[in-house]
């Protein structure tokens, strides 16, 4: 078990819900990263963490165990975090067990258990559980340790307008995410008018 004092968080990216933490402290062991581009649908899924706060009493994670029942899940935004391109398990994962591995039957680390669909009460897994898949985590913590953050700000020459829900009705949209491109660069005026 590490000591929390030994634990020192970096840097975090809200909008992908992932973090960048730093254990001061040598020879731990660890779990390989595997590559969840490799992931197939139907092959198992071990969800390791701490459910309920249960680590407390038992000094040990806790394992679950289910298949991938699907790849590439875009839910909706929670709390200004986007869960695009998603693992979907039926391994349980309960509350307690977001940050935690999800795993494959080698043991590789192939994502980051992080949300759950779950029944009126909110706390118990109905078989739909959601892993950032952990190419994207590697990618993301990449980039937190490069810059401290994660640039989302691009130009692209192209006048923007994000999507509310008058322009999705309007276009018969189906949800108000994104952005309609309004105007490029070559239809406005090249001087003030």
């Amino acid at each position: 078990m590490v000591d929390i004092m030994k634990l020192k968080w970096l840097e975090t990216d809200k909008v992908s819900d992932v973090c960048l933490l730093k254990i001061e402290e040598n020879k731990l062991p660890f779990l390989k990263l595997g590559n969840s581009n490799d992931i197939i649908i139907g092959e198992w899924s071990i969800a390791l963490g701490n459910p309920f706060g249960l680590f407390d009493v038992n000094d040990q994670p806790t394992v679950t165990v289910g298949v991938i029942s699907a790849k590439n899940m875009n839910l909706e935004p929670v709390d200004e975090r986007f869960y695009l391109n998603m693992i979907q398990t039926d391994a349980a994962i309960n509350g307690g067990n977001s940050g935690g591995p999800l795993v494959n039957s080698v043991g590789d680390v192939i994502g980051m258990n992080t949300i759950i669909y779950s029944t009126g009460s909110g706390k118990g897994s109905i078989g739909l559980g959601f892993a950032i898949p952990i190419n994207k985590v590697k990618k993301i913590v990449d980039e937190l340790k490069l810059k401290g953050e994660i640039d989302r700000n691009f130009y692209t020459g192209l006048g923007v307008q994000d999507i509310d829900e008058k322009i999705a009705a309007y276009f018969k949209l189906q949800n108000a995410r994104g952005v309609i491109v309004n105007s490029d660069e070559n239809s406005l005026p090249k001087k003030p008018v």
